[in-house]
């Protein structure tokens, strides 16, 4: 029993290091993605802006410009991706603490 356990154990770790890689590529994807939407709504603040828009309401006009609300919504795509990813690299450290925890079992019942 403790051959399978054990290669569980290694086949988890392989997995959370995946999962490592994995937060790493969205967590670059969700910057560059907040990076984009900061820009393009900071642009059509500005035009708004020359248009005289009342300061009161530019925030609002300026969010449902259609380019700022599409990256707004890849933004907070690429952020559900992050945040999945990281919730992996979670999941997977619990199994490997129960594997570890089952392991410990067993070896104690060997003694």
């Amino acid at each position: 029993m403790s051959v399978e356990l054990d290669f569980e154990m290694k086949e988890t770790q392989k997995k959370i290091h995946r999962a490592l890689n994995s937060v790493y590529i969205s967590g670059i994807a969700y910057a560059e993605a907040e990076k984009n939407y900061r820009i393009e709504l900071c642009k059509q603040i500005l035009i708004e802006r020359d248009k005289s828009t009342p300061v009161t309401i530019i925030n609002d006009v300026c969010r449902g410009h259609v380019k700022v609300a599409e990256l707004k919504f890849k933004r907070d795509e690429k952020r559900s991706l992050y945040e999945a990813s990281v919730e992996a690299v979670n999941v997977y450290k619990l199994d490997i603490r129960i594997l570890d925890e089952a392991i410990k079992r067993e070896w104690n019942t060997c003694k």
